[in-house]
């Protein structure tokens, strides 16, 4: 959304209006521009249940006698997962688009490290697709495996198998251990999350003219 405010105020001037009293000041009117974003970002979901862990510390700095100097804090271990899509044709700035797989992979400093808490927030899995369909049926395909103690992609997996999701549309990258598993179907698998972005940016920059500026920078 874009709000513009009027550039000058307007009054009325003339006659006075019904029993004498002057008639009312009226305002140019501004403007709104309003459009549907083509970024569109998912909540991040824990992919652990909260099992009431506690974390006990100690005030720092000068101790003040008579009052206490430990305290407690919960603390939630788990991964999070958070889906993003974006609607390429409806970028103005198509170099944008690099941008944010960009931001994806190294968020920027609002997203960690920015305080005496220090959270990684970048990507350890990424999961990717480029694709003229509607819905992207990955969102929220990470799940928590009890048994090992990690996460796993077996919906995602489901969905490859049964052609909802075409495999060749598909690219992952990082520490899922299913890579071999998605590989063997024909999805594009990767050891690392950059070399994930490298590969999505070349696809899109392959759909014409206007994309050619999201190929990623050699060297």
């Amino acid at each position: 959304m874009d709000a513009a405010a009027a550039k000058q105020e307007q009054e009325e001037e003339g006659a006075e209006g019904e029993e004498g009293k002057p008639k009312k000041k009226t305002r140019a009117k501004g403007k709104t521009t309003k459009r549907q974003s083509p970024l569109a970002i998912g909540r991040a979901v824990s992919l652990r249940p909260y099992r009431g862990e506690l974390s006990f510390n100690a005030v720092s700095g000068e101790k003040e006698k008579g009052k206490l100097s430990l305290y407690n804090a919960e603390m939630h271990t788990t991964e999070y997962q958070y889906s993003f899509g974006l609607n390429l044709n409806d970028v103005v700035r198509k170099e944008n688009i690099g941008y944010l797989i960009d931001a994806v992979v190294d968020p920027p400093p609002v997203a960690g490290n920015h305080s005496r808490f220090a959270y990684d927030f970048s990507p350890s899995s990424v999961v990717l697709r480029v694709t003229n369909a509607h819905s992207s049926k990955i969102q929220n395909c990470f799940e928590h495996d009890e048994e090992s103690r990690s996460y796993t992609v077996e919906r995602l997996i489901h969905r490859v198998e049964s052609g909802d999701v075409p495999a060749g549309e598909l690219i992952v990258g990082g520490e899922l251990a299913e890579g071999k598993r998605l590989e063997s179907l024909g999805v594009k698998v990767f050891p690392g999350v950059k070399a994930a972005a490298t590969e999505a940016r070349k696809r899109i920059a392959e759909f014409g003219q206007d994309f050619a500026v999201v190929r990623p920078k050699e060297g």
